[in-house]
């Protein structure tokens, strides 16, 4: 049996160097690894417990669109998260992305980058996707779901994907499943659980989000209930939000759609 194929928590957890706070918990199929994570949570599951599933039936991203999910192709892991407070909380879905772009360094070499707020890119194009529920409580933010889906061993993608998608394998990097699962949860302990760095975010690593941001000083275009908005994106503002310069106006962009001129499809008639 090949080392991708024997992809189970037992697989996984020997290549990390500690227990998982709240172990992981492998499954085959399922919906979706956020609704089992959730699961988890609420009932009580400690912060770190991870979910991996080898397929999503019903995966989902960012703004409620399906993240396509094939069984033995990805890594498709969500993990429970306790805020000590609401404070920081916006910055989690950027340093998830950090975490996924050290981890694939890591294991396959340098070129992952960050288009925000939830993109891992390669080549210019997806390898990653990254989401971040949360669900309030009485005294604040209760719990915390990150989602993250890799593309491991895809050989191509079809439709609207097949010019926006890439694997690791597409890339020309050969990595075993568990070996990037195990990475991911390396370096997500890292960032979020074992340091909550976002309730006081390091100087540091916002300019490694900076530097690793292929969405700054680039030509940008804002869509959200208002319309179409281009603009330039300049900067990250305090909280996590990207600061985008249009011909009106600075704004600070913390939701809706942000497409990047030459990522993923979209390319400009003219500079805004």
């Amino acid at each position: 049996m090949s080392e991708d194929a024997s992809m189970t928590a037992a697989a996984v957890e020997a290549l990390l160097d500690r227990p998982q706070p709240g172990g992981i918990h492998c499954r085959g199929a399922v919906d979706s690894t956020m609704t089992v994570c959730r699961g988890l949570a609420e009932a009580g599951a400690p912060e770190g417990a991870v979910v991996l599933a080898d397929a999503q039936t019903a995966g989902v991203g960012r703004m409620g669109r399906p993240f396509a999910s094939p069984a033995g192709q990805g890594v498709y892991l969500s993990m429970v998260l306790r805020p000590r407070s609401g404070r920081g909380v916006q910055w989690l879905t950027s340093l998830a992305g950090l975490a996924v772009c050290r981890a694939l360094e890591k294991l396959c070499g340098p070129g992952p980058r960050l288009k925000w707020p939830n993109d891992v890119i390669l080549q210019g194009r997806e390898v990653c996707g990254i989401l971040v529920q949360t669900s309030l409580g009485a005294g604040g933010v209760d719990y915390g779901i990150l989602g993250a889906g890799v593309n491991v061993g895809q050989t191509s993608f079809g439709g609207e994907l097949a010019d926006k998608a890439v694997s690791l394998k597409m890339a020309g990097w050969d990595v075993p499943r568990p070996r990037v699962a195990a990475a991911l949860i390396r370096h997500l302990n890292a960032l979020l659980v074992d340091r909550h760095v976002y309730e006081e975010m390091p100087a540091e690593l916002i300019r490694e989000l900076k530097d690793r941001s292929c969405t700054l000083g680039q030509e940008v275009l804002l869509v959200d209930r208002d319309g179409e908005t281009p603009g330039l994106a300049v900067d990250l503002d305090p909280g996590g939000g990207l600061v985008v310069q249009t011909a009106r106006d600075r704004r600070v962009i913390t939701s809706g759609e942000v497409s990047v001129r030459g990522l993923l499809g979209y390319l400009p008639g003219a500079k805004p």
